[in-house]
């Protein structure tokens, strides 16, 4: 059972970006809120599509599905007993670019090569609650489901809904940030997480 939460896009059309850096500086910030690994086996990314022509340059469409576990009894994000419980956020991510172009900006008389285009991020917050074997199992099942999400859990569920609101709204004000950043300039601070991570080329 998927429980929405709520979601937001932010726009930026026709402005100037560093592509790679702003798809590194996203990843970071959902590494360090817990929502993925810095390890590249397991990337929670389901779709990515790139095309490009000479008349409307570069277009591409990329979905993420980041997961946090939620509470002792979540059970993890792996695999689980079927009688287990699965209980965690996710985000549902869809970033989209439209005209993209390699463009060149003088920068305190130096030429810097950055990225002219629209850049679009669309984000749905959910909960996930689930018993697989209980859920698709007898009628019995479904009804001690039914009373497990709507009675035991209910108030596990309404704390982790202000929880998951939060991080969609925290999540909604950094890419908002970074859209009015400049991240092409040399001397712009992208997000930095507060623990090490190892180089990895993207």
């Amino acid at each position: 059972m998927d429980i929405h939460i709520g979601f937001f896009r932010a726009k930026a059309v026709g402005e100037y970006f560093d592509l790679k850096r702003t798809y590194k500086d996203f990843r970071y910030w959902l590494i360090a809120e817990g929502y993925m690994s810095s390890e590249t086996v397991g990337f929670p990314e389901r779709y990515f599509y790139q095309s490009e022509t000479q008349k409307d340059g570069k277009m591409f469409f990329i979905w993420w599905r980041p997961a946090k576990s939620l509470g002792a009894f979540s059970g993890g994000l792996g695999r689980s007993s079927p009688t287990s419980v699965k209980f965690y956020k996710a985000l549902k991510i869809n970033m989209i670019g439209e005209k993209f172009r390699e463009a060149e900006i003088m920068h305190q008389g130096k030429k810097i090569k950055v990225n002219k285009g629209t850049f679009e991020v669309i984000v749905h917050a959910t909960l996930h609650f689930g018993m697989p074997g209980w859920e698709e199992g007898s009628d019995f099942k479904k009804g001690l489901f039914d009373l497990f999400w709507m009675r035991i859990y209910k108030k596990s569920i309404d704390m982790y809904k202000k929880e998951a609101l939060n991080d969609m709204y925290k999540l909604q004000a950094h890419m908002k940030k970074i859209m009015n950043m400049e991240t092409w300039k040399p001397e712009g601070q992208t997000f930095e997480p507060h623990f090490g991570l190892p180089e990895t080329e993207f």
